[in-house]
């Protein structure tokens, strides 16, 4: 399967073979609304078995393609104020200053921020 580009905040292990269980429930408890989860550009899928076993339903799991205009931060910003995500996937690269601030703009709209602890590709 290939992911084409197209609350609270918590660091996301995405290390081949050692994701934190708790953050792939969080995940699957997010695909369960009717919303997506996205993935930044900056960030790489993790493993589809990973997923599965944790019933995240992939379906709802899109990876934005690269902004030309947009910094990371003004995509997830974007992202979580149209509302239409339930959880968000960005890079580590983030710093905590901004990251405290996602993470308060989330909570209001009700959307889960996680940042990824990884830059290793799972899927091409």
């Amino acid at each position: 399967m290939h992911f084409q580009p197209m609350n609270n905040s918590s660091a996301l292990n995405l290390s081949p073979r050692s994701f934190q269980a708790s953050s792939l429930e969080r995940l699957a408890k997010a695909s369960s609304a009717h919303k997506w989860i996205l993935f930044t550009a900056q960030t790489h899928l993790p493993d589809l078995k990973d997923l599965q076993s944790y019933r995240v339903d992939c379906e709802k799991i899109i990876q934005l393609r690269p902004s030309i205009k947009s910094s990371e931060i003004e995509v997830v910003t974007k992202a979580i104020t149209l509302g239409n995500a339930s959880a968000i996937v960005a890079s580590g690269d983030i710093d905590s200053f901004a990251r405290k601030q996602l993470q308060q703009l989330a909570m209001q709209h009700g959307c889960e921020v996680f940042f990824s602890t990884s830059n290793t590709q799972y899927l091409h």
